[in-house]
């Protein structure tokens, strides 16, 4: 009967999504749930637990009840990204970016990716060492270790805007040369900074335009080579973490290619969060507001709290060197059980529907900013925030939405449009 629920729960979302289109966050999270989600439970219904590093750990008893708790948080979420709660507001503006503006932003990012070069240095006492602390992602309290992430996204945030202005302006090889430059700088910060999807997301950030814009059978071929690619890059960045981290990851100390989708299940993270809760009871938000002080460097708030991830981790495994993140919806079970995740559920369809919004007014106005506001923003929203949720989120999302503002604010070559 708990099946029948959670695949009644799932076609409710599925039909909602196919309604509202694809072709923005909505899409991303659809797959991301998919694929981490429905999959993992549907493989793991015989077992009666899933086949990952934690299902070894979680109660069976659990495992249906989170099931059809976590696809009724999709079915709302995607119920709610078709609602409209705001008057449609037809005229638009085209914001270009100047080719003296993208040179700024290309040269601030270049400034960015040295000065997270610099902290990372300062931190590990050298490049060697910073390159392997980065992957083996061990979490740190020290404040200057943390405060790369705001170069981090700043690099990340302005080449991604001068590039968009690159394919909008008639430039001399020189401006050409310096926004590739910041490209391929904040292609290198994505790729050693341990993390699958950071990277990936920011490539596929660049091909925001043509995703918008492609036919079907280009998007389908694109996500097919696309998926290809992911799962090789998976395959060897997994395998220097686990390097880093000096893991025996297999007997035959080689990681399998079916390892390279091992952080891609969330379910279980779900499960482990209603697990958490009533071991230790809700925490009626206080995770929040810990998440909403994240930004506090410890150097000035010592008695700060440690990450909800880290507290998960610390409840699961005895020591908070690493996290575990609860997730969108595994957060909003610890703060107020079912009735949180019915509220966030909610919360983020809306948040869902503008990035859509935003995706079919860059489409339509055939605008460079917008395109590079999506582009970041799709993942971001569509994959990072489900994933890492508030938690983690107030940071990794929080930053990228300062600097896009900055970003924005400064391209003020504008033409009125209207959107019919």
């Amino acid at each position: 009967m708990e099946p029948l629920i959670v695949a009644i729960f799932y076609s409710i979302g599925l039909c909602a999504a196919l309604w509202g289109g694809l072709r923005n966050a909505t899409g991303v999270f659809l797959l991301y749930f998919t694929l981490g989600g429905m999959l993992p439970y549907f493989a793991a219904l015989e077992a009666g637990r899933y086949e990952t590093f934690l299902g070894f750990y979680l109660d069976t008893e659990n495992f249906e009840t989170a099931a059809i708790f976590l696809s009724l948080a999709f079915a709302l979420t995607m119920i709610s990204s078709v609602i409209r709660l705001a008057p449609r507001a037809n005229p638009q503006t085209v914001l270009f970016i100047r080719e003296g503006r993208l040179v700024q932003f290309a040269l601030f990012s270049l400034f960015c990716f040295l000065a997270y070069l610099a902290l990372s240095i300062a931190f590990a006492g050298s490049l060697q060492n910073a390159l392997i602390a980065s992957y083996a992602r061990v979490r740190t309290n020290s404040s200057l270790a943390n405060l790369r992430s705001v170069f981090f996204w700043g690099a990340v945030v302005f080449s991604t805007f001068a590039f968009f202005g690159l394919k909008f302006n008639i430039v001399s090889k020189r401006v050409k040369v310096i926004v590739m430059l910041s490209v391929l700088g904040s292609l290198c910060l994505s790729l050693v900074d341990g993390g699958r999807a950071i990277l990936i997301l920011f490539v596929l950030s660049l091909f925001m335009k043509e995703i918008l814009n492609a036919r079907k059978i280009t998007l389908l071929l694109f996500s097919l080579v696309g998926s290809l690619a992911i799962s090789v890059l998976s395959y060897f960045m997994l395998s220097w973490r686990y390097a880093a981290q000096g893991a025996e990851i297999t007997s035959e100390n080689s990681l399998s290619l079916s390892g390279a989708f091992t952080g891609l299940a969330f379910i279980d993270h779900f499960q482990l969060s209603i697990e958490y809760a009533k071991e230790l009871g809700f925490d009626y938000g206080l995770s929040y507001l810990n998440a909403a002080i994240s930004f506090v460097p410890r150097a000035l708030f010592p008695d700060k709290a440690t990450p909800l991830a880290a507290q998960v981790r610390g409840y699961l495994y005895g020591d908070e060197t690493g996290g575990i993140p609860p997730g969108l919806f595994g957060e909003s079970y610890i703060a107020y059980g079912v009735i949180g995740v019915v509220a966030v559920a909610l919360l983020y369809g809306q948040a869902l529907f503008f990035v859509a919004k935003l995706s079919t007014a860059a489409a339509k106005l055939d605008c460079p900013v917008r395109y590079a506001t999506a582009g970041i923003i799709v993942p971001l929203i569509g994959f990072t925030l489900v994933r890492g949720g508030l938690d983690i989120g107030v940071l990794r999302v929080g930053l990228p939405f300062f600097w896009i503002f900055i970003a924005t604010t400064l391209s003020t070559k504008r033409r009125q449009h209207e959107i019919t």
